[in-house]
């Protein structure tokens, strides 16, 4: 089987390109830096790259995607995992293979990609409520763990990222039944994003949006503060270290 080498990976022509070329894998960042390189497109593959790795995500993900780049603000609850924002690599990539989807690679790099919008000068404000179950869950192992929690701590170095736990002797809280996140944008409506086993779906009803931003609000009302979070994450993050 013949084999194309671009830089120092070696890529074979057909399977890994034929199945790029015909639109059932999405290409790494690496690869379409190194197609630039042996192609002297002057950066072209890079810059397109961005674009291309959203098609990883479900057609019903996408818009979500799309519009929280314009978000001036995203609030987000999560009761079992990390929320996408927030997520190391590793921790990505133990999640879905738990899933033993076919596509991790293509889903693990579109999630680090839509990360890139925290790291603009312009980014939104980021506010989390995780129910204290996501820090006991050990994906992928105590190590990965450790490392994810410490990297939510380093988030919330950047003062326009909030992480608040919702304790375990809380008892019920106001979103037992699963995860959500809303978008404050700077034009047009309001949405909110509600996850699902099969599918999430997105809704920018008024009503609807409000509902969950009730539900927000009586969750950070039931949460430890900021700074008491940030100790919590820390003494698990130490604990399993």
């Amino acid at each position: 089987m013949s084999q194309t080498t671009l830089g120092r990976r070696t890529f074979c022509t057909h399977s890994y390109v034929s199945r790029i070329e015909s639109g059932s894998r999405v290409p790494s960042e690496e690869f379409a830096q190194r197609c630039d390189d042996a192609l002297c497109t002057g950066g072209l593959f890079a810059r397109l790259w961005p674009v291309v790795i959203e098609h990883a995500y479900p057609d019903w993900f996408r818009p979500f995607v799309a519009l929280e780049k314009d978000a001036t603000c995203i609030w987000d609850f999560e009761n079992q995992v990390v929320p996408g924002l927030l997520q190391t690599e590793e921790y990505a990539r133990a999640l879905f293979a738990a899933g033993r989807l076919p596509n991790t690679d293509d889903l693990v790099a579109a999630r680090m990609t839509r990360q890139h919008i925290l790291e603009r000068d312009d980014r939104c404000r980021l506010w989390v409520v995780l129910d204290e179950n996501v820090l006991r869950r050990a994906v992928g192992g105590p190590q990965t763990m450790a490392r994810q929690l410490e990297a939510v701590l380093a988030a919330t170095e950047d003062p326009r990222t909030i992480v608040q736990i919702v304790p375990f002797d809380v008892g019920a809280h106001a979103s037992m039944d699963g995860p959500f996140a809303g978008l404050t944008m700077n034009e047009g409506a309001d949405v909110v994003y509600v996850d699902g086993r099969a599918r999430g779906y997105i809704s920018a009803a008024p009503e609807e949006v409000s509902d969950y931003a009730y539900a927000y609000d009586l969750l950070r009302a039931d949460a430890l503060s900021p700074k008491a979070s940030i100790d919590l994450i820390a003494a698990r993050a130490k604990e399993i270290s």
